[in-house]
């Protein structure tokens, strides 16, 4: 099989770049891919760069170009409950669009009502089940989840609650939503799999470490693979 693996930051990804056999740069349009094989596996990294639109593009991209069998996104985000720690994994079941909400009216000077907001649950897009089966109950990487995905980095514990109240989501990043709508279009496979690299509710805040132990424990499960 051939597998996309597709991740934001050269941080995300360049460990896995370095144990690519017979490893080849390739740039389609504006976006740089890698191929090669990790043993009897057809890979091909990714660098989509951060946001939802240009994931959603890089992945589009992707696929028509070099047409693999599935899309593995990986990276880091940030939690949404405050039980998760950095190097808690999620496996994205569900990815939801953090800005996916309807509101009631309400006329000039009555002010604003979050609380009576609605979330759009046409916006919540699932993983790939047979992906979920192989990286959790086969290979035992992390917990299945809720990926909250929009084009804001978010800071303030308060939000972060918040988002998690009316989102269920249970962490956040910047581009699993828009590869999850990009696969969903074109009838491809699908997983993202996140590890926490920070908890700003609870003052945890970001470490690039964890960027490269998910690449460790990725390649890990790959190397002596054929097919997932």
């Amino acid at each position: 099989m051939k597998l996309m693996i597709l991740a934001a930051m050269e941080e995300e990804i360049d460990k896995l770049c370095q144990w690519l056999e017979d490893c080849e740069e390739h740039q389609v349009d504006s976006f740089f891919y890698y191929t090669g094989k990790y043993n009897s596996m057809d890979v091909v990294l990714g660098l989509t760069e951060i946001g939802l639109t240009k994931a959603g593009i890089a992945t589009t991209t992707g696929i028509i170009h070099f047409q693999p069998n599935a899309v593995l996104n990986i990276g880091t985000a940030g939690a949404h409950r405050e039980d998760l720690n950095p190097g808690d994994i999620i496996l994205g079941k569900e990815a939801v669009f953090l800005s996916a909400y309807k509101s009631e009216p309400r006329k000039k000077g009555e002010g604003i009502s979050p609380s009576d907001w609605k979330l759009w649950e046409s916006d919540i897009l699932q993983g790939d089940p047979r992906m979920l089966e192989f990286f959790g109950k086969q290979n035992g990487l992390g917990q299945e989840g809720r990926l909250g995905s929009g084009d804001a980095y978010n800071r303030e514990a308060d939000q972060l609650i918040r988002l998690r109240d009316f989102y269920l989501s249970d962490c956040e990043d910047m581009e699993s939503y828009g590869i999850y709508l990009a696969c969903k279009r074109m009838s491809m496979p699908v997983l993202s799999i996140r590890i926490i690299s920070n908890n700003e509710i609870k003052g945890m805040i970001y470490d690039v470490k964890w960027a490269q132990i998910l690449q460790e424990k990725i390649y890990d499960i790959l190397k002596n693979k054929k097919e997932i």
